[in-house]
């Protein structure tokens, strides 16, 4: 996960990187009410080591949106196919 990061965001360092991943697998997540939860969108990469927090994500915000990208790495949709990705968002939004 951290060579896709640096990847799609170069100037970011690996100590960054690794404090961005251990917030993502041992934060704290706060609760949300279901209409607030339904505004939630994650995107994961097909392969993406961030998928490990996917199902803990699930659990605790059961009414957000999880969407799966293929042939692309962490980050990689907004970076290499923005107008999949702004088209993706729009349809939920709406």
């Amino acid at each position: 996960m951290m060579t896709d990061f640096a990847t799609v965001a170069g100037n970011v360092t690996s100590a960054t990187v690794a404090n961005v991943v251990e917030t993502c697998y041992a934060c704290k997540l706060p609760e949300f009410l279901t209409e607030i939860q339904k505004q939630f969108i994650f995107f994961y990469a097909e392969k993406e080591p961030a998928r490990k927090s996917e199902k803990r994500l699930q659990k605790v915000y059961p009414f957000a949106t999880y969407n799966t990208v293929s042939g692309v790495g962490h980050g990689g949709l907004q970076a290499s196919r923005p107008k999949e990705y702004a088209e993706q968002l729009l349809s939920i939004i709406r």
